[in-house]
């Protein structure tokens, strides 16, 4: 499953335009996120830098920790998450798309970059786009993809890491697994399903399936599904077509308290003050 812009980054305001190879996020616009992004891959690259606070990043069941300063690269294809982020945790977030790389020259299933880099000249250049894409000057599309081309190769010069030979068959086949996990997750959380349920569908045993599913991902089967799900009735309250009861049955959920109680712990409120925020 591939996304042009991620559903489960959906929380993050991101800047996509039709013309323009580019998104990008401000860190202002992480702020208030909830405490939980679930697992998902693209065919992009991401880079993320870290504004204020302390970001953790799981990405392909490695734990990825960077400070101000310090970017969180994603490689294309890579499942990752952010099970976890404290309110004063910022980062500004910007993906060039793989039509820009591919017009370039540039092969982006094969540049695999660290998935951390402490590198100020790094962070400076990253900031100089993203300053860019805020004041928008003349012909700022153009500037800013030749310099996100020019970033880009730069940081496979100094920062890539040799791509790990495909010879480890079992993990290769893990991260197939779950991509597969995600995918029925995705298409059918507003349904009755449960993990027996993913189970199922994937042929394998509950406890491999569980272990898996926590190694790569960094969250379990349930958070994914009650992630998902809590997102969805989060957008049906903003829309003020349903109640909020009739949200969270149209998003899966059968039992009114396990409802205030998930949607408090991933979106970060009660569906209430959804509601009342939608309202100003």
């Amino acid at each position: 499953m591939s996304w042009e812009l991620p559903v489960a980054a959906q929380r993050e305001i991101f800047v996509q335009q039709p013309d323009f190879p580019v998104s990008y996020s401000f860190a202002e616009a992480s702020r208030g996120c909830g405490y939980l992004t679930p697992a998902h891959w693209h065919e992009h690259i991401e880079l993320l830098c870290v504004e204020t606070g302390a970001l953790r990043v799981n990405i392909q069941g490695s734990w990825v920790t960077a400070l101000p300063g310090e970017l969180v690269v994603v490689n294309a294809g890579e499942i990752h998450s952010i099970p976890e982020k404290d309110a004063e945790t910022l980062y500004a977030c910007l993906i060039p798309q793989k039509s820009l790389c591919v017009r370039s020259g540039l092969p982006v299933e094969e540049i695999r970059l660290c998935h951390l880099i402490q590198d100020p000249d790094c962070t400076k250049l990253f900031r100089s786009l993203m300053q860019e894409l805020r004041d928008k000057p003349l012909y700022y599309k153009a500037d800013v993809q030749a310099r996100l081309v020019s970033f880009l190769v730069q940081l496979a010069r100094c920062h890539g890491m040799e791509r790990r030979e495909r010879s480890h068959h079992s993990r290769a086949s893990k991260e197939y697994m779950v991509k597969r996990a995600v995918e029925y997750l995705q298409e059918n959380f507003t349904q009755p399903i449960s993990t027996g349920d993913v189970c199922a569908y994937l042929g394998f045993d509950k406890s491999y399936i569980c272990n898996t599913f926590k190694e790569i991902t960094g969250t379990t089967v349930l958070e994914y599904l009650n992630m998902m799900r809590c997102e969805r009735a989060r957008e049906l309250i903003l829309s003020g077509e349903l109640s909020i009861a009739q949200s969270a049955a149209a998003s899966g959920f059968r039992h009114w308290s396990y409802f205030t109680k998930t949607y408090k712990k991933y979106i970060g409120r009660l569906p209430s003050e959804t509601a009342r925020s939608g309202m100003e």
